[in-house]
């Protein structure tokens, strides 16, 4: 009894009780170790809307394009862009009493679309005639959600991956770099590439796009400065 009466004392409570001003460093440490938590996921979000952006630029600029491969991710954040865009036409129509907003949205993404779908269905290993079934929605989306091929294919290496901050270019996932051959050891001239001819690949990659010419021109002092003249 003696004990419940000291527990319920006010003197024991306010001996027990923390200082006011821990009270504030037990918030300002949560708040540091909070913070960075919070940035983290802001740029994890401020990097997926670029990656929206960047995919659906990709599929838009290459409307033409129905060789080479894309990702499924890509496929996908383009197949999202594009649905939000519906959304909105539709909202603006049903605001202004009109259809002309979605029917402008569908014609300006039909090409885009079919393109894109066509090389998702070369990443994940199948022909371009499969794209006439696909017609149909469901048909499409279950093609559409098959799973990439890891290795190179009959249509091209697998597409490069989105890098956040990095100069990409959007035709680079429609004509995927070509993966250059391990520098072969000295001696080893059973492996190794004639310069020239790894410098008229890279020329090569470089008119594609799959390379910009600031990493042209750094490979090639790489390059030559490996195997000087």
């Amino acid at each position: 009894m003696g004990r419940l009466l000291a527990y319920l004392s006010p003197a024991v409570h306010a001996a027990n009780r923390p200082a006011p001003g821990r009270w504030m460093v037990l918030l300002v440490r949560r708040k540091e170790r909070d913070e960075p938590v919070a940035e983290i996921m802001f740029h994890n979000k401020i990097r997926d809307i670029e990656e929206i952006v960047f995919h659906y630029k990709s599929a838009v600029r290459n409307y033409a394009t129905f060789s080479g491969r894309l990702s499924r991710r890509g496929f996908w954040y383009f197949y999202g862009a594009v649905n939000i865009i519906v959304i909105v036409s539709l909202a603006l129509d049903s605001m202004l009493s009109t259809d002309i907003f979605l029917n402008l949205a569908v014609l300006f993404h039909i090409i885009p679309y079919f393109s894109a779908l066509v090389r998702r269905l070369h990443d994940a290993g199948y022909s371009t005639w499969v794209v006439i079934p696909c017609i149909v929605p469901l048909i499409a989306l279950i093609f559409a959600l098959m799973a990439s091929e890891k290795e190179r294919n009959e249509y091209g290496s697998p597409p490069i991956p989105y890098s956040s901050g990095a100069r990409q270019n959007p035709n680079a996932m429609a004509r995927p770099r070509q993966p250059l051959q391990a520098h072969a050891r000295p001696g080893d001239s059973k492996t190794a590439e004639p310069p020239i001819e790894k410098l008229e690949r890279l020329a090569e990659l470089r008119n594609k796009g799959a390379i910009t010419d600031d990493e042209f021109e750094e490979m090639k002092r790489r390059l030559m400065g490996a195997n000087p003249v």
